[in-house]
This record gives structure tokens, sequence and C-alpha cells, in this order.
């Protein structure tokens, strides 16, 4: 048991920032699913949006449309995993890109949707945020009391000043 503990606390370099895979969205839905997510200036690099469902839900339909209109829907599918995905290839386009998914399922499927990325080039650190808990709060029931988060954002080791975050 020592040895596990001796060894978490050996140095790990970090990933590098051109192999991080940053998460730009993700929610749970039921039902017909409409979303949106903003890639800017730092990512785009092996953009791809995977949808989870379980194994009662059934994906009818998949498609993801880029800033400029153009349609991705070629669906790669894992049925071991319940798990489908949409990768875009080369570098995505900034902007706003939307995924449209219709689900046939019960009241008690779900369907999670997660959309992430890797930094559009080595050169460039993609935007962060870290969010925590104060130190000593406990959280019971978020439902009944509001939480306070503290959120830190980053593009590499430097803080964005002035970040507005939801």
């Amino acid at each position: 048991m020592n040895d596990a503990f001796r060894g978490s606390l050996t140095y790990q370099p970090a990933v590098p920032s051109e192999n991080l895979t940053v998460v730009l969205f993700q929610k749970l839905y039921r039902g017909q699913i409409n979303g949106s997510v903003s890639v800017d200036f730092t990512v785009g690099r092996e953009l791809t949006f995977r949808v989870e469902y379980t194994k009662d839900a059934y994906l009818q339909e998949f498609i993801v449309t880029s800033p400029h209109g153009q349609v991705y829907d070629d669906v790669i599918y894992d049925e071991n995993t319940n798990l489908e995905y949409i990768t875009i290839p080369d570098i995505a386009e900034e902007g706003e890109w939307y995924f449209n998914l219709v689900v046939t399922s019960t009241s008690d499927d779900y369907v999670n949707v997660i959309v992430t990325s890797k930094p559009k080039s080595r050169d460039v650190a993609p935007i962060t945020v870290e969010c925590s808990v104060l130190s000593g709060v406990v959280v019971e029931d978020a439902a009944l009391k509001p939480v306070l988060l503290v959120a830190v954002v980053k593009q590499g080791r430097n803080r964005v000043i002035g970040a507005n975050v939801r």
C-alpha cells in the first residue's frame, strides 16, 4: 500500500500541449437533440462529436454542420460500447458548429454528447477552464442549495483575465 502512495507522488511529466485533448462540450440529453459548440483559434485539430447512449436508445440520425454549412454525417459506430462519433478531418474551421441527433428511446434512456478537440497547432496552447469547490466546503445537494465554484481560465500557463464562465 505504501508503494502505491509513494508511486503517486513521483513526478509525472505533463502531456505536451499539442497532444492534449480538450473537452469543448458535454451534456446529457433525452429525445431529439440540437446543440452547438464554438471552435476558437486555439483548437480544431481532430474535432470529434461523440455520442454515448444506453443500450435501449437508438440513434436514428446524427448530423454535424460546419459554420459555413458543410454537413458531416459519416458516423462511426462501436456496438460494444454503444458509442457513435463523427470526426472532422484536418483542422476544423473556427466558428459555431451545430449538431443534430434524433433518438428513439424510453423515458429512462439517455444520450451523452461529448465534443473534444486537440490544439490547432503546437505553437498555440488551448484555452482551458479548471473548476473547483472552495476548500472545506461540503456539497450535500446542489439542487437545494447553490454551490459556489471557483473557475480558473488559462491559455497554457497564463491566466485569462476577465473571462466569463457559465
